[in-house]
């Protein structure tokens, strides 16, 4: 009853509109930081912050590459407003997002969830990355060696090299003739 109570009076209006995006579970902190980006590259003001499943925002440090972390609310309502148009949206724990409006901005809705959408594929900081997926997705940070650190008998050494780099810059040519299957 709390959240109907904060949409009624926030929105100023007696009907409204909401729209739902979700993503694989594992990705909730593509998510959160995703939401975090939209509502800054649109340009909304935020009002303020509340809890959702909680009496506060549940905020967590999100990593966002090998060394670098940002701030987020992965589980709160954002109430925003701009140009006179209010907005909310509740970001989940439970990995979905919901936006809510007046009635006569249903369109509007509905370009935010494509905007996240969006976003979310456009810079996701899982692309690229050496990650690690242990009950979640983290960066792992396994280094760069040197092949001539690595320590192993120069034959069995050669083979490696000839099967794996080798292999794929000298491929087999493909023999011509009959080919016999038995």
């Amino acid at each position: 009853m709390k959240a109907a109570e904060t949409i009624h009076r926030f929105l100023g209006e007696k009907s409204w509109v909401a729209e739902t995006y979700s993503t694989k579970w594992y990705y909730w902190k593509l998510l959160a930081w995703t939401v975090k980006g939209v509502i800054k590259s649109r340009g909304w003001k935020i009002i303020a912050i509340q809890g959702y499943s909680c009496d506060e925002p549940v905020v967590r440090d999100i990593q966002t590459d090998y060394a670098k972390f940002e701030s987020c609310v992965i589980d709160g309502q954002f109430l925003l407003a701009k140009n006179n148009i209010r907005l909310i949206i509740i970001l989940s724990a439970s990995n979905f997002v919901q936006i809510e409006a007046g009635e006569k901005h249903h369109r509007l809705v509905k370009s935010f969830i494509r905007a996240m959408g969006d976003f979310l594929n456009k810079h996701n900081f899982y692309r690229g990355k050496n990650l690690n997926f242990n009950g979640g997705i983290s960066f792992l940070n396994a280094g760069q060696r040197d092949w001539d650190s690595v320590i192993l008998d120069p034959a069995m050494k050669k083979e490696i090299r000839l099967n794996t780099i080798g292999f794929v810059n000298y491929p087999v040519p493909r023999a011509q003739g009959v080919l016999t299957i038995l």
